[in-house]
């Protein structure tokens, strides 16, 4: 699961968005990172295939300018064009997101994008994560050409910024046209004091003190010596405008999906059932892809029926904020001081956190 962090304040975004990224990349993400702010009419953008330090040792991403930005790290890939930010065609806005392709995946959702794309294609849009086929990947161009699906986010709220809609009305035109399993959060040069937050099942905190606003995928993310005054997770299936200071939940809502909320009987029944998950097992520790495998299977009672409640609908998919419930969990579990994690290899190859309770 990719990590999310964003700023807009009075201070250099950079440095406070490497942080942010630093705090969480090993509870996932950490194989490719990319970072992006604005600053007088511009867009800076850096991205690499390697985690925080190597966005540091090759490129110029933590003197950036500006006090806002957004930035990314996903825990998987090889190539830095399939690595977030992604941008419009006019390159004037940056889009992240943290999601899943595979979960609203029908036919009718890859002839949507295949539609989308193929027309970009036409027009001659620089399709920036176009790569030579290789074997893998989900979404290919005319040309046999593989892409990344987020780049499709990109160049279509980039597209409707272009046709005169305000940057969250965009982004919610977007995500109503092709729901996924994602939350999306993006920037635009011509409105530098806007970062639209647009959040169906994937999870995202944002925290707010004074003059400042902090965004980050989990609250693991944030700082232990900040004292925020507000601590919120925005509503899903709307998009939501962090701004300094302030988090505003607008009237731009997300059609076509239906999502179910995380309510205390809900988070009850996840606790306990991660508790007894975790608990005795350090010699064999969990990561947060061994919770969302049991979400899939023998903890789906957890949820409402129907599981997969989009207009993509696939029978065997768990549309639901499983991934936001599993931080919760784990962050609660850490504030009572018995969580306990060590850093391991996934997939041998990638470190990530692993937890367990004495």
């Amino acid at each position: 699961m990719c990590n999310i962090a964003g700023y807009i304040g009075n201070k250099q975004a950079a440095p406070i968005l490497i942080d942010l990224l630093r705090r969480q990349q090993y509870y996932d993400g950490g194989a490719g990172t990319g970072i992006a702010t604005i600053h007088n009419g511009v867009l800076y953008t850096a991205k690499v295939v390697g985690d925080v330090d190597e966005l540091l040792r090759t490129t110029d991403a933590l003197n950036f300018p500006g006090t806002i930005g957004i930035a990314h790290s996903r825990p998987g890939g090889d190539e830095v064009e399939h690595m977030h930010p992604f941008l419009d065609d006019a390159g004037r806005l940056a889009l992240v997101a943290n999601g899943i392709f595979s979960t609203t995946a029908t036919p009718e959702y890859m002839e949507n994008t295949r539609r989308l794309m193929s027309g970009y294609y036409e027009k001659g849009v620089h399709i920036r994560s176009a790569l030579p086929p290789d074997g893998t990947g989900m979404f290919f161009l005319p040309d046999g050409k593989r892409y990344h699906g987020t780049e499709s986010y990109a160049l279509r709220t980039g597209e409707f910024c272009e046709r005169g809609m305000p940057l969250c009305k965009a982004l919610a035109e977007t995500l109503s046209e092709r729901p996924n399993a994602i939350v999306a959060v993006a920037l635009r040069v011509d409105e530098p004091d806007t970062i639209a937050i647009g959040k169906l099942n994937m999870p995202m905190s944002v925290g707010m003190i004074g003059e400042e606003t902090y965004i980050a995928t989990t609250q693991f993310g944030f700082p232990e010596n900040l004292v925020f005054d507000t601590v919120v997770q925005p509503p899903e299936g709307v998009v939501c405008a962090a701004r300094a200071g302030e988090l505003t939940v607008t009237r731009h809502h997300v059609r076509n999906m239906r999502m179910e909320r995380v309510t205390a009987d809900i988070f009850k029944k996840a606790y306990d059932l991660i508790e007894a998950f975790l608990r005795g097992r350090k010699d064999d520790p969990k990561n947060l892809w061994d919770l969302e495998k049991m979400y899939m299977t023998e903890w789906k009672h957890i949820w409402q029926e129907p599981y997969s409640d989009c207009i993509y609908y696939k029978e065997d998919a768990l549309f639901k904020p499983y991934a936001e419930l599993s931080y919760n969990v784990l962050f609660a579990m850490q504030k009572e001081g018995k969580l306990h994690k060590c850093l391991k290899l996934r997939n041998g190859r990638y470190p990530m956190y692993h937890f367990y309770l004495d």
